[in-house]
């Protein structure tokens, strides 16, 4: 959890510059990521895309999209790695009202396989890197899906969850999907703080 926390801040300040070149928040600030569910144990490398995505919101003061889940581990280059879990993910995501989901491209096997009303109703974009991920959670441009294909709607702020317990890379019990309900508003950007899933 430590390490997959330590890159998601080294890849979220590089990004945050590519994006806003004049943006120094993430080095003028003091930024504490709270995992909440202490007892739980996580291993957190399937919370890397979330804690960099609540990172770069917190940075760049930007929303990401309503009822978005995600998951995936993060690399310092910025590609998307491929995570364990995905069945209990996505079941994850259904109970907390999750729409539209991020996978990495490398589980796409994994979802297509799943039984088809786990999947119904759901949209789910397939990444390769982070900037598919910023591209899909804060503009959201349209990209692969299974199932529904309507489209996510409207904006919200403050908190980066992880929904369900925590596991390692080879599966678990419904750990690993990050209810986004993600990002920064702009009480909790002034406070240097971003929420962070495990």
């Amino acid at each position: 959890m430590g390490e997959s926390a330590q890159i998601a801040l080294s890849f979220a300040k590089r990004f945050v510059r590519e994006v806003d070149p004049a943006n120094n928040y993430l080095e003028s600030h003091h930024v504490h990521m709270h995992v909440p569910e202490g007892a739980t144990p996580k291993d957190g490398p399937s919370a890397g895309v979330t804690m960099t995505t609540a990172l770069v919101s917190l940075a760049l003061g930007k929303s990401v999209i309503r009822d978005l889940a995600m998951t995936g581990e993060m690399t310092l280059t910025g590609k998307v790695l491929k995570v364990g879990g995905i069945k209990e993910k996505v079941i994850a995501a259904r109970r907390e009202n999750c729409k539209l989901l991020l996978f990495p491209r490398d589980n796409e096997r994994d979802f297509n396989e799943l039984a088809e009303n786990i999947c119904e109703g759901l949209q789910v974009h397939f990444v390769d890197t982070y900037r598919d991920v910023f591209s899909s959670a804060f503009e959201g441009h349209a990209s692969e899906s299974k199932g529904s294909s309507g489209e996510s709607e409207g904006k919200d702020s403050t908190e980066a969850s992880e929904k369900g317990g925590g596991e390692s890379d080879g599966g678990a019990s419904g750990g690993g999907i990050c209810a986004a309900r993600l990002s920064a508003s702009q009480s909790g950007r002034s406070g240097g703080q971003a929420g962070g899933g495990g």
